[in-house]
């Protein structure tokens, strides 16, 4: 990370230092930020800066090594994926004198995104009786949405069977009451 360019652009750019100094309020150093729910946080502020300028600020921080912007495709809202931990980075920017850790979710191993840009996904694990005998675990992103779980669920359906058993339909019904798969009940 070019620690010295990021304190460069707070100083010469006002759309900088504005979500600079919002995201240094923050708590917890969290490992994507959404630019839609950014410029919504950021629209009671004079002067508050749009939707693009907020892009134009993200794609300078992925200049500066600080992480990735991912356009926002099937259904995905476009976000800035860390590499560093953002209260650091805002604290660094505004000139204070930190140790910037890595983003929440980082591992030694990377995934890839949907448009090839490395990034990193925090997972959780859930472990799950399935038999008597047998404990499975799945381990799933923290922000795993009711479409993914949909999917998730519908896929484990087409997996092989036991001799004579038939697989479920998306929607079953189990002693009179429905469940779907999609998470609504």
């Amino acid at each position: 990370m070019d620690l010295a360019g990021v304190r460069a652009y707070y100083k010469v750019d006002p759309v900088a230092k504005l979500v600079f100094d919002h995201l240094g309020t923050f708590v917890t150093n969290m490992s994507t930020t959404k630019v839609d729910q950014l410029s919504w946080r950021l629209s009671s502020e004079q002067d508050a800066p749009d939707r693009w300028q907020i892009i134009r600020f993200f794609r300078k921080l992925e200049q500066l090594g600080c992480g990735w912007l991912i356009e926002g495709r099937r259904g995905k809202k476009t976000r800035f994926s860390w590499s560093a931990g953002l209260v650091d980075v805002s604290h660094a920017a505004m000139g204070q004198d930190v140790k910037i850790g890595p983003a929440p979710g980082l591992q030694d191993s990377e995934a890839e995104d949907d448009v090839g840009n490395p990034r990193q996904v925090s997972l959780a694990e859930h472990p799950y009786l399935l038999r008597k005998d047998l404990q499975v675990r799945l381990r799933l992103p923290e922000d795993l949405t009711r479409i993914e779980a949909g999917r998730l669920a519908a896929f484990i359906q087409t997996l092989p069977l036991g001799v004579g058993e038939t697989a479920p339909t998306a929607k079953s019904s189990a002693g009179g009451a429905g469940a779907e798969i999609d998470g609504r009940a």
